[in-house]
């Protein structure tokens, strides 16, 4: 059986270039006993691939899964897949599962790692690489967790129209806010309030971002979800109230610095002082994944937030369609269609 795989050639540093990745076709290796060989159906396409191809644990989030990518790896992310081959006892030809697995058509992977999905009638099998993934987690402990939002506040969200983003934005409304999304350009702010359930959208690619939220949120923003860092960072600074929080959730805007020293930094950290602001960073696993899952279920069979897959096919093009990401042109979560669904 034929087994493709993307493999790095180079540390992607500075702008994204697809050339970092190569695509090979390998031989199938035997089974180990506890291991099984999984058919990919789908690949998640997230800023943390973009981050690991960096290729050093001190700027990028490798150490997350405590694994060093170097050139001539096959590269690693989140999928979807059915298991195909199995040498591990209870674990079946046809079974769904999700795992963190190398960028292969068919990986093996240890059955321990992997998890089993059983999606109900009216749950898509990818909205276990959105909704009921790390996605979904991260957008729920950053606005129930770090920032605790309550009715009747302003909370502002970067990324809105991306993958966590447009999740963040679903659960802040759920909980009675008032909720203002940035996303870049006319048509993702419509999705941000038409789709998405904003009340209001800034587009950061053709207004003034500061200027925007002192037009939209004259009493100040409460509490800011955050993906981009940066520029967007600094602005919202300057417009947080007394004891605001800020949860950061990502920094799109430097993955694609090819040094730390290269990034825009935070120049209005003044504000943090004199606003007595609270500035937390998590991750998507510092909670536990069933109680958060079973949440996100109850929001979205309530309609209150959104599946909203962005999907491409081929999975040779993976390395191409990694770049939309870091150009600001997916709509909700990015992921490859590899291999036909069950």
């Amino acid at each position: 059986m034929s087994n493709k795989v993307l493999v790095i050639t180079k540390p992607a540093l500075g702008r994204y270039s697809a050339d970092c990745l190569r695509l090979e076709e390998h031989k199938t290796v035997p089974l180990e006993p506890g291991e099984v060989r999984l058919r990919t159906i789908y690949l998640s396409l997230d800023p943390t691939n973009r981050n690991w191809l960096k290729l050093g644990n001190a700027t990028t989030v490798v150490d997350k899964v405590d694994v060093t990518l170097k050139v001539g790896d096959v590269m690693l992310g989140q999928m979807l897949g059915v298991i195909e081959e199995s040498r591990a006892d209870g674990y079946n030809p046809g079974d769904l599962v999700g795992a963190l697995a190398r960028w292969e058509t068919h990986p093996v992977v240890k059955a321990k790692l992997v998890r089993r999905i059983t999606p109900a009638p009216n749950e898509p099998f990818s909205t276990y690489l959105s909704l009921f993934s790390h996605i979904g987690r991260a957008a729920l402990i950053g606005m129930k967790h770090v920032l605790d939002v309550q009715a009747g506040e302003t909370v502002l969200v970067s990324g809105a129209a991306g993958a966590t983003g447009s999740v963040a934005v679903g659960i802040a409304k759920a909980r009675g806010c008032r909720v203002v999304g940035i996303a870049g350009g006319a048509a993702k702010c419509a999705l941000v309030t038409d789709e998405f359930g904003a009340d209001a959208a800034i587009d950061y690619k053709n207004e003034d971002v500061g200027e925007a939220l002192g037009r939209i949120c004259p009493e100040g923003v409460d509490a800011f979800f955050d993906n981009v860092g940066g520029q967007t960072l600094d602005a919202a600074l300057l417009h947080m109230n007394n004891c605001g929080r800020i949860a950061v959730c990502g920094v799109m805007s430097d993955y694609d610095n090819a040094t730390p020293e290269a990034g825009y930094g935070v120049r209005n950290l003044f504000r943090v002082l004199i606003r007595r602001l609270r500035i937390e960073g998590f991750l998507a696993d510092q909670a536990e994944e069933e109680p958060l899952i079973e949440e996100l279920r109850g929001l979205f069979q309530a309609g209150a937030i959104k599946h909203r897959p962005h999907i491409v096919q081929g999975f040779q093009d993976a390395p191409e369609h990694l770049g939309l990401l870091m150009r600001g042109q997916n709509e909700g979560k990015l992921m490859v269609q590899v291999s036909p669904e069950v």
